[in-house]
């Protein structure tokens, strides 16, 4: 088993999820969204060089005993070298885009609210009645909504980054989430 690792993500894919599965096994310790470094206050972020040299001497420090990684800290051509170098296991996590585009936009969306969605609601139906987008037949595109502005925002970042990473990653590199 390869001792360092990184899993190459971008928001909405569950990372945070799959950093608690893999941190409930004793012998690994999976860093999540880390970039800053730890036990400094005035947020210095790592470069992926340092970072994986840091979980190589995490790792050292346990006799080998545990498995370090990070998922959904630094992205594929960034990282892909450096856990290569040290011995490990670059992989990319993607996510059914539309299961992943409805996530992002009810986190967003709760946002804009200021409360929490059920997780069953349906958030187009509660967008229009209060509003926040127009329906198909009143719509000016040349006008936006701000919940439609992020919308087109997050659809943007959905496709770009996923494309990022398979890109950069070979079928076999890859876990599919959903």
């Amino acid at each position: 088993m390869k001792n360092i690792f990184n899993i190459s993500s971008a928001g909405g894919t569950g990372t945070g999820w799959v950093a608690a599965l893999l941190n409930s096994h004793p012998k690994i310790v999976c860093l999540h969204a880390l970039r800053n470094k730890p036990f400094r206050s005035d947020n210095t972020h790592w470069n992926a060089e340092g970072y994986f040299t840091c979980l190589m001497e995490l790792r050292d420090q346990t006799a080998n005993q545990k498995t370090f990684g990070t998922i959904h800290s630094f992205y594929g051509a960034e990282a892909k070298p450096h856990v290569i170098d040290a011995g490990g296991s670059h992989k990319y996590m993607i996510r059914n885009p539309f299961t992943r585009l409805h996530s992002l936009f009810t986190h967003h969306y709760r946002d804009i609210l200021g409360y929490s969605i059920d997780a069953g609601q349906d958030v187009y139906s509660l967008a229009i009645d209060r509003g926040h987008i127009k329906e198909s037949s009143q719509r000016n595109f040349r006008e936006t909504t701000e919940v439609e502005a992020v919308f087109l925002m997050l659809c943007n970042h959905v496709i770009l980054s996923d494309w990022g990473n398979m890109d950069e990653g070979t079928e076999e590199d890859c876990i599919k989430h959903e």
